[in-house]
C-alpha cells in the first residue's frame, strides 16, 4: 500500500467537504443577509400605521411582516388572474385592496376572490407580508390597472407617485406559524452546516482526530499503527477501498481503517437521493463503533462484500431488526455466536484438508 495514503486521503476528503459546506453556508448567509429584515420581523412584527415623520418610519421601521390591527383598507374590486394552460380560461386568484402609510398608498393583496368587507380582514387573526415591488411579478402593469380602476370607481386622481414601492400580502396568522417552522428549520440546518464545517476544518489540521483514524489508538500509537497498515499489501484494491490481510481501508468520501478481527456485523445500504444513489457498507465492531465504507458502484460493492465474506465468514451479514436489537442490547450474544461460528468453520476446514487437530 502507498505510504502516506491515509493522510493524503484525509486531506483530500476534508477539503472536498469544506468546499461543499462552505458553499452551502455561504449561500445561507447571503440568503439571511438579503432577508434580514424579514427574519427580524418574524421575531417581533410591528404594527403598520400612519406616522408624522413618514420618511424616517418608512425607511427604518417598515418590516416585511406586520400586524393589521390599526390599518384601514379600501377595496378596489380589482383582481389578479391566473391561466393554468394556454387553452384554459383565466380565473380569479387574489383580491386587490389599498391602504395608506403616511402620505403614500400601498397595494394590498388578499388570497380570496370574495368581495370581503375590509373590516373582516383587520382582525387579530390577520398579518401582512410586505415585499418590495421588485419581488412582485408584473408590478408596473398591476399598479397602472389598479390606479385606473380605483380612480374610475372612487373619482380620485391618484398617480404612480402616490404609491410606495411596497406590496402588502394579507394572510391569516396560521400562515405565520408555518413561516416560523420553515425559518426555524433553515436556521437549524444552517447551524448544523456550520458545525460540520468547523469539524472538517479541525480534521484538515489534525486528521488523527477523525473517527475513522482516532480509534486506531486502541492498537497502539496512531502513527505507528498507520505505518503498519500502509506496510501491508492489498489482497483486494477497489475504487477507494482496500482489503489487506488484517485491515479494510476506505479512502473515498471518508477516510477510515478497520481491523478485520474486530468486525462483527456488516450490512449494505443505498445512500444519496433517488436520482443519484451509491452503495455503502456499514461496519460494526466488537467495541461498539460503527464505520461507513463508501463502495459507490454495485460491482465494486459486490466485490468488496464477497472478499469480506471469504476472509471473515463467521460474522453477521445483512440488516434485520433482530440484529439491530442484538447490537444495541445483547451484543455479547453476537460475540458468543461468532466465536462458535469460528470453531465450526475451523473444524470443517480441518476435516476438508485431512489435518488432525493437535
Amino acid at each position: 500500500m502507498e505510504q502516506g495514503l491515509l493522510r493524503k486521503s484525509a486531506i483530500k476528503n476534508n477539503l472536498m467537504w469544506i468546499v461543499i459546506l462552505g458553499v452551502i453556508c455561504g449561500g445561507l448567509s447571503f440568503f439571511g443577509y438579503q432577508n434580514k429584515d424579514y427574519l427580524k420581523s418574524l421575531i417581533k412584527p410591528i404594527v403598520l400605521q400612519q406616522e408624522e415623520n413618514y420618511d424616517e418610519y418608512y425607511e427604518q421601521m417598515l418590516p416585511p411582516i406586520t400586524n393589521l390591527d390599526e390599518l384601514y383598507i379600501l377595496n378596489t374590486y380589482f383582481y389578479l388572474y391566473e391561466q393554468e394552460t394556454p387553452s384554459s380560461k383565466e380565473r380569479k386568484t387574489d383580491g386587490i385592496y389599498l391602504t395608506q402609510l403616511g402620505n403614500k398608498m400601498i397595494i394590498c393583496v388578499y388570497p380570496s376572490t370574495a368581495d370581503e368587507d375590509p373590516d373582516v380582514l383587520l382582525t387579530e387573526d390577520m398579518v401582512g407580508y410586505i415585499k418590495n415591488t421588485s419581488e412582485v411579478d408584473r408590478y408596473s402593469e398591476l399598479l397602472l390597472e389598479v390606479i385606473k380602476d380605483f380612480n374610475s370607481y372612487y373619482g380620485t386622481d391618484f398617480t404612480e407617485e402616490d404609491f410606495a414601492p411596497k406590496v402588502l400580502y394579507m394572510e391569516s396568522k396560521s400562515r405565520l406559524i408555518v413561516n416560523y417552522i420553515v425559518t426555524g428549520a433553515i436556521v437549524i440546518f444552517g447551524l448544523a452546516m456550520i458545525i460540520y464545517l468547523i469539524k472538517y476544518v479541525i480534521y484538515l489540521i489534525n486528521f488523527k482526530g477523525m473517527k475513522g483514524i482516532r480509534h486506531l489508538k486502541k492498537y497502539g500509537e496512531i502513527t505507528s499503527v498507520i505505518d503498519e497498515i500502509e506496510s501491508e499489501q492489498p489482497i483486494y484494491a477497489g475504487k477507494g477501498q482496500m482489503i489487506t490481510e488484517n485491515w479494510i481501508v476506505s479512502t473515498k468520501l471518508n477516510t477510515c481503517a478497520v481491523k478485520l478481527e474486530n468486525i462483527i456485523w456488516v450490512y449494505t445500504k443505498l445512500k444519496g437521493i433517488s436520482e443519484v444513489q451509491y452503495y455503502a457498507l456499514y461496519i460494526h465492531t466488537k467495541d461498539g463503533d460503527k464505520f461507513v465504507i463508501n463502495t459507490l458502484t454495485e460491482m465494486n460493492h459486490t466485490q468488496v462484500l464477497n472478499q469480506l465474506k471469504e476472509m471473515i465468514p463467521w460474522i453477521y451479514y445483512g440488516e434485520t431488526s433482530q440484529t439491530h436489537n442484538l447490537w444495541k442490547k445483547q451484543r455479547q450474544i453476537m460475540l458468543d455466536e461468532i466465536e462458535a461460528n469460528k470453531k465450526i468453520i475451523s473444524l470443517n476446514q480441518i476435516q476438508d484438508t485431512g489435518i488432525e487437530e493437535v
